[in-house]
């Protein structure tokens, strides 16, 4: 609950880029570190996990809302996140050594330039970039929370609104197959 607009603002920037924003950026960053040959590939499995949460999870949500309370879901949901989360966390924790160790033949890459932080955000090159990688994050958050309403303005059904993450889920995912080896082929530095 928020008493004022800018502590609604601070709260849904820190969420929005301290919470799942910051996952995507550690997996990224730890991908883009271990594998070197095949870093594209590497990066693109790492994003394949919000496809997945985004098109299995809202038609699943959605049918079990229309038949059970919202206090039964979230418990149903927060116990199989854990029963499936957790030890594949700790298996692939496990398998993260063997992995790396394997891949040290192919991190043999060109050393670049230092690039300083500062010189960074001068770049036109960077100032341009930054509206994009920006805008749709924020849009698709917006969306996801007034999905419901928008539904209702439409007269759409919301299990049927839903259900189109399924589609966007399949795009994305597309789309990391189709970028991996393209960004490796394009040499990803």
């Amino acid at each position: 609950f928020s008493t004022s607009l800018t502590v609604l603002f601070a709260g849904l920037t820190l969420i929005r880029l301290g919470g799942q924003s910051l996952m995507n950026h550690n997996s990224a960053t730890t991908a883009a570190r271990t594998f070197g040959k095949d870093r594209g590939k590497a990066l693109g499995a790492t994003n394949l996990g919000y496809p997945l949460g985004e098109g299995l999870r809202p038609p699943v949500l959605g049918l079990m809302l229309s038949q059970y309370s919202n206090q039964w879901v979230l418990l149903v949901s927060c116990l199989s996140m854990l029963a499936v989360f957790l030890p594949l966390a700790r298996f692939l924790y496990n398998r993260s050594e063997t992995i790396s160790r394997l891949d040290q033949s192919s991190a043999d890459t060109p050393k670049q330039d230092k690039v300083y932080r500062f010189d960074l955000l001068l770049d036109y090159r960077f100032l341009l970039l930054i509206p994009s990688m920006v805008c749709a994050p924020f849009l698709l958050t917006g969306y996801i929370f007034h999905q419901a309403a928008l539904g209702e303005f439409l007269d759409w059904p919301t299990l049927w609104m839903a259900s189109w993450f399924f589609l966007f889920a399949i795009a994305r995912v597309a789309a990391s197959f189709i970028s991996g080896p393209l960004t490796d082929r394009l040499t990803a530095r």
